[in-house]
């Protein structure tokens, strides 16, 4: 089909982007569960930043699919044959490449037009169910598909996505505002997952401050993360929105035009002013552009905050919040701050010998002791932070809330897996320990100790504003952890479910052949058993993905608007 002078440099370029593809497909599998999308090329430009993630994702064994290439030793070696002047070859090889295709389109046309092509919540599945090729092309299908607007939004799914909205809204508990009216600072750490809060390495607590915090605030012990692939971005969104982010890509990119209703807009519109800071570039996850669009009065990053000890990417959390609360001394009241630290990040490939505190033994150097020590210095700051507040006279009528933004990332030692206290394995691991801590100070309450209630990401924003009196926007999925318990089942990205007394896994990240019923303590259960969780937590996604879509956050009248 192609002039003789361009054959091999075609079949060349084939080669070699096949085993790119392969390669880079395989890093993000590992890491996200899921091929490389095409809406990642819009956060391409940050490869430079997170090039040691990327790197340390690929394993030697990844080699191996290096093996094809040798095809293009005889390729430039051997000389071509003469060109023949068959007028119907080109017509009969593109007719046989057409029949060999047809049941790949075919597949891909049942797919697209099925419910499952609707609610994909695992491109390895569609790996397994198309072939590689076939998958990159219906993911890039879809992704074109709403870049031109051809998925507009029939009337039946408007109607259908209102109505679960307004099921949720219906379920939220009776206001419980503990302190009306108070600052609030929300602090979002970085990578600090559930089981650092309690560990102890050479007889030294990990995090003795938050360990401690139970006296003063509310912990919570079993908030799921729920980021997708925008990581720390998808953090933001989850908290500021309480909603769930795109399944792929980041929508910090990709939805950064949206007009949000976020916890900002709500306190805003009840008097607060609103800043957000970050001790990084003002672009990196398009901060700059997005973080108005969440409402924000202002923002600062690296910029603004000026030079300073550093670790890792940006100055320490020790000295970003040291700033932040002489920033939040002089603003006025009453405000909200967004803090979001930085100090260590994924691969944790190091950290500054003369700030490292913990004895580590073993594992001194490896990431496992890196991330400790970067959980030490962070809880130091947060320690630092509020004695700042204290000695401000703020601290009293200050709501805090510190969380994490998303799991670690680490790689599973028998040394992990000890301090996560896991000694079985089975199926359900990845998923029962996909937690990270959230904190709650609300002055002159009486609340205070560790409650085990199921949470996700999308409850802490609620949660919040209840404490401080503001309702909650309509387009809100999350419910506050301040009233009572309830029957809430927490949806994963990936289509997983988590309930009371049973998890829904879904095949993903971690291959449960078809997903899988267990219980709580990793007892596989029959499937049937989690049908209904798992059929709920896909309306919730597919809901909360449609609003963010259609950019719908404003679209239905807010039903708490008048009592």
């Amino acid at each position: 089909l192609l002039p003789v002078r361009w054959r091999r440099l075609a079949a060349s370029f084939v080669v070699i982007f096949a085993f790119a593809l392969a390669l880079v497909d395989l890093g993000y599998l590992d890491f996200f569960g899921s091929i490389v999308p095409l809406s990642a090329l819009a956060a391409l430009h940050h490869l430079g930043d997170a090039h040691a993630t990327v790197f340390s994702l690929w394993h030697p064994q990844y080699l191996s699919l290096a093996l094809p290439l040798a095809v293009l030793i005889p390729l430039w070696t051997l000389g071509p044959r003469a060109p023949t002047r068959d007028r119907l070859a080109p017509a009969v090889v593109l007719a046989g490449l057409c029949v060999l295709a047809t049941p790949a389109w075919r597949g891909l046309h049942e797919l697209a037009t099925s419910p499952i092509g609707a609610r994909v919540f695992s491109e390895r599945d569609n790996v397994g169910r198309l072939g590689l090729w076939n998958a990159h092309l219906f993911e890039a299908g879809r992704t074109l598909e709403r870049w031109i607007g051809a998925d507009a939004l029939a009337p039946a799914e408007r109607e259908r996505v209102a109505e679960l909205y307004q099921a949720r809204v219906a379920t939220r508990a009776q206001p419980r505002p503990l302190a009306r009216g108070a600052n609030l600072v929300v602090i979002q750490v970085e990578a600090m997952q559930s089981w650092v809060v309690d560990a102890e390495i050479e007889g030294q607590r990990v995090m003795p401050f938050l360990h401690g915090a139970d006296a003063e605030a509310l912990h919570f012990t079993r908030v799921f993360d729920q980021t997708a692939q925008g990581r720390t971005s998808d953090a933001e969104y989850l908290l500021l929105q309480s909603s769930h982010p795109l399944r792929t890509g980041a929508l910090s990119f990709l939805r950064a035009e949206n007009r949000f209703d976020t916890l900002a807009h709500r306190l805003a519109d009840a008097g607060y002013d609103t800043v957000s800071a970050h001790p990084y570039a003002r672009g990196f996850w398009n901060r700059a552009v997005v973080h108005p669009r969440y409402g924000f009065a202002r923002s600062m990053f690296r910029e603004e905050l000026g030079p300073g000890p550093q670790i890792g990417w940006g100055l320490s959390d020790a000295e970003f919040l040291s700033r932040m609360a002489d920033v939040m001394r002089e603003a006025p009241q009453p405000w909200f701050g967004f803090f979001v630290t930085l100090s260590l990040h994924h691969p944790y490939a190091d950290f500054p010998a003369p700030m490292a505190e913990l004895k580590l033994g073993d594992i001194d150097g490896t990431a496992l002791g890196n991330y400790m020590q970067g959980m030490r210095h962070a809880d130091g700051a947060l320690r630092g932070f509020f004695a700042r507040l204290r000695d401000s006279g703020l601290l009293e009528h200050t709501v805090v809330l510190v969380y994490g933004d998303h799991v670690a990332g680490l790689p599973r030692t028998p040394e992990l897996l000890a301090l996560e206290g896991i000694d079985r394995w089975d199926p359900s691991v990845p998923v029962r320990t996909h937690l990270v801590p959230a904190f709650v100070w609300i002055p002159g309450a009486p609340v205070h100790g560790r409650d085990d209630r199921l949470a996700g990401h999308i409850d802490l924003g609620p949660t919040v504003l209840d404490a401080v009196g503001v309702a909650p926007s309509s387009s809100m999925l999350g419910r506050s952890l301040l009233g009572p318990r309830d029957d809430r089942i927490i949806a994963l990205p990936d289509g997983s479910a988590i309930a009371n007394d049973r998890f829904w896994i879904a095949r993903g990240r971690d291959q449960v052949s078809g997903g899988g019923c267990f219980d709580p303590d990793g007892r596989s259960r029959a499937r049937d058993d989690c049908t209904a969780i798992a059929a709920a937590a896909a309306d919730e996604l597919w809901a909360a993905r449609t609003v963010l879509d259609h950019d719908l956050h404003h679209s239905a009248p807010d039903p708490l608007a008048d009592p």
